[in-house]
């Protein structure tokens, strides 16, 4: 088995809050006997109707965590995983409630609204939640969502192309060719790929299906997904990228201990799980992702290690170099740059 060794780029940057890796809780209180709005600092809306809550007192603390970049999906030490593949995120909450520091449950048959902004909406979003607080495998719910969307707004069609016979291409054609706002023929050009092979000549037919509808906003405006929910925890708006058995199965050597992550794009943040000698990445193949790995080792240092770009294109790398020293700033204006 071939072993590909990468050599190790380091940044040097500095930052205002960094706190064991974790995204600092947003704290509200509430009087419980009345109806509650509360708005998080990046838009998210909780509405907590009266009574809502199992025990016996008039106030409680609402903690809340809103995970939105890819910064913050490093520092929390979350990622876009499933037990169905690899998912794309268009923002994670998470929300709790406190009576003297002791977590509270909802009361029986209440629920309580989240509403998530985003400037652009996907018809492919699910709500995908945590059954426990490890942060492993983000598991898909059946909670229905909801989207609002914002008053300035465009839709768009994000095609794809499927395989088909050649009377089904030409029932497709007919079709298309008789509706006046039909499927954009010209995408494919309406036409067959010929493919030469020794001794004979084939045809393959190809037609456009719609992928995905985006509706995007315009203007200072945003839509919300909406969801209630009757459990507290994590909850994440995802959309499948790519299905387990598509993905490729990635073994990190190294004998330095971080928290290591590939960072793709679609905003996918895959956590490397530490295993006897190595960490294990599930990820899509031929691509080309981003290697981070960081560890706090004071209230003001972090050990960083970043391999810019990593061609997942083999099952082993070796990372053997030292990771660098810096400062938290660094660390943190440096995540703010990934995209």
């Amino acid at each position: 088995m071939k072993i590909f060794y990468y050599t190790l780029l380091f940044s040097f940057l500095t930052f205002s809050a960094f706190t064991q890796g974790l995204i600092e809780y947003q704290k509200f209180t509430i009087d419980t006997e009345r109806d509650t709005t509360l708005t998080g600092k990046y838009g998210t809306e909780i509405l907590i109707p009266a009574q809502s809550f199992d025990f016996n007192s008039s106030s409680l603390q609402i903690s809340l965590k809103e995970i939105f970049s890819m910064d913050e999906f490093i520092l929390e030490q979350v990622s876009t995983e499933s037990p169905e593949g690899v998912l794309a995120s268009d923002g994670m909450v998470l929300v709790e409630a406190l009576v003297k520091e002791e977590k509270v449950t909802l009361a029986e048959g209440k629920k309580i609204e989240i509403r998530i902004p985003t400037f652009e909406s996907s018809s492919g979003m699910r709500v995908y939640s945590l059954s426990d607080d490890t942060l492993k495998l983000w598991e898909k719910s059946d909670i229905p969502l909801q989207l609002d969307t914002c008053e300035e707004r465009r839709f768009r069609i994000v095609w794809d192309k499927r395989k088909v016979s050649k009377e089904e291409y030409r029932e497709w054609k007919k079709k298309s060719s008789a509706e006046k706002d039909g499927p954009p023929t010209r995408l494919f050009g309406g036409k067959t790929i010929v493919l030469r092979v020794p001794s004979t000549r084939r045809k393959e037919y190809f037609i456009p299906i719609a992928k995905d509808t985006i509706c995007e906003c315009e203007g200072p405006s945003l839509a919300k997904y909406i969801f209630a929910i009757q459990n507290l925890g994590w909850y994440n708006i995802d959309k499948l990228l790519e299905e387990s058995a598509d993905l490729y199965a990635l073994r990190l050597y190294t004998s330095v201990d971080l928290n290591y992550f590939l960072v793709l794009e679609d905003d996918v943040c895959i956590r490397g799980r530490k295993r006897d000698g190595y960490y294990l990445f599930r990820t899509p193949r031929n691509k080309i992702a981003k290697l981070i790995g960081y560890r706090k080792i004071s209230r003001d240092e972090m050990l960083l290690t970043v391999v810019e770009r990593l061609p997942i294109t083999r099952k082993v790398i070796r990372l053997d170099k030292a990771p660098q020293k810096i400062g938290k700033g660094a660390m943190h204006n440096w995540l703010r740059g990934i995209r």
